[in-house]
């Protein structure tokens, strides 16, 4: 699974000489034996360990191994490097605003985990992200979950998200506040909006 990347890469958020904060690799204790996540070239964020630092003019190379693909290799100081506590890489709460560490790499692996146990839906604070998994779930179907949506009330808490519980919510803000209401959905064609 490649998933896309969510923040602004361009560097823009500071550090000097236009260098992110996070790029001075060294200075924030990354060196041989480090577990870190890193950008893989193909697969987006991904765990792995430092084997090696080198040091290449004013560059510092790190050599690293991936835990899901074989191989070594090798990024810069702009490259992303973050600290893996794999305690961090473990949670997978409904709500990613209750992450322990929220960053790129965390964000990223709880809705691959997620995804992988066939839970498509994840809150973002009032926001639902869903990840088509182009096949019927069966927690999803209407038959077997709708009831339990509605009867809630107006604020639906104890279930899993879903666009469902976007749309009960809004439903009883219009009937309570008679104010006009807005959902917004967006994706790509064929990303299952419909």
């Amino acid at each position: 699974l490649q998933f896309l990347y969510l923040i602004d890469r361009s560097g823009a958020r500071g550090g000097a000489g236009g260098c992110p904060p996070w790029a001075h690799a060294m200075a924030h204790g990354f060196k041989a034996g480090s577990r870190v996540a890193f950008l893989h070239p193909e697969f987006s964020w991904t765990l792995g360990k430092v084997t090696k630092v080198e040091q290449q003019g004013k560059k510092e190379i790190f050599k690293l191994t991936a835990d899901e693909y074989p191989g070594e290799h090798s990024v810069d100081l702009h490259t992303l490097l973050y600290h893996a506590r794999d305690e961090l890489f473990e949670e997978e709460p409904h709500d990613l605003l209750m992450l322990t560490e929220l960053h790129e790499a965390t964000l990223l692996s709880c809705l691959k985990r997620r995804f992988l146990r066939d839970i498509v839906y994840t809150n973002i604070g009032t926001l639902v992200v869903s990840i088509n998994p182009f096949k019927l779930i069966p927690c999803y179907q209407p038959q077997n979950t709708i009831q339990q949506y509605l009867a809630e009330g107006p604020i639906v808490q104890n279930q899993l998200p879903h666009a469902w519980s976007i749309a009960h919510q809004t439903y009883h803000e219009l009937v309570n506040d008679r104010q006009n209401q807005t959902i917004l959905i967006s994706g790509e064609s064929g990303a299952g909006k419909t």
